[in-house]
């Protein structure tokens, strides 16, 4: 049936775009996180300039907000130790790409290997009629729900949980297979 590929296409592409989003996020957050930690950038030298003198320059300039050497400096001995850890933290993210999300969505496909969540092939080879195991019907069924209007005192899902339960759903079909 194209209209599943064309969902599934959607869906992956939604999940690549997710993951290129929290890519850029994070790579944005380092940089600006950079001048915190002593990483530097390398100073433009014109012909005939020395870089190691424009880089003392520029490590000059950016020395008073080192936050580790400060904390070194005033902090007790548990801050140091949480300051230097939070800096190796962000050493490892910069230099290996490490993400929390990709291991947890990794973790989840390993648990929704049961059966119980995929059910069985379908006899006619397109879909089960008469069978309700498949992920994808259960959600259906849940969207109905979430689509009908809340009453004037209560909450909507929508102003509860805003995006955060189609984006599960989102990622339960896709890490199904479905």
């Amino acid at each position: 049936m194209p209209g599943w590929n064309c969902f599934t296409t959607s869906v992956s592409s939604a999940t690549q775009s997710y993951f290129v989003c929290s890519w850029r996020r994070h790579s944005c957050d380092l940089v600006h996180a950079a001048a915190f930690q002593n990483i530097l950038p390398r100073p433009f030298c014109k012909e005939g300039e020395k870089p190691e003198v424009k880089l003392q320059k520029v490590e000059a300039k950016f020395d008073s907000i080192n936050v580790v050497a400060h904390v070194e400096k005033l902090g007790s001995a548990k801050q140091t130790m949480i300051a230097k850890e939070g800096d190796l933290s962000t050493h490892e993210k910069l230099c290996c790409g490490l993400s929390i999300f990709k291991i947890v969505l990794s973790r989840l496909q390993g648990f929704l290997d049961d059966p119980i969540w995929v059910g069985v092939p379908p006899t006619n080879g397109v879909m089960n009629i008469d069978e309700r195991t498949e992920f994808h019907r259960l959600w259906s069924a849940l969207q109905f729900v979430y689509s009908i209007p809340a009453g004037e005192t209560e909450f909507s899902v929508k102003e509860l949980f805003g995006e955060s339960l189609n984006w599960a759903g989102c990622m339960m079909i896709v890490l199904l297979g479905q």
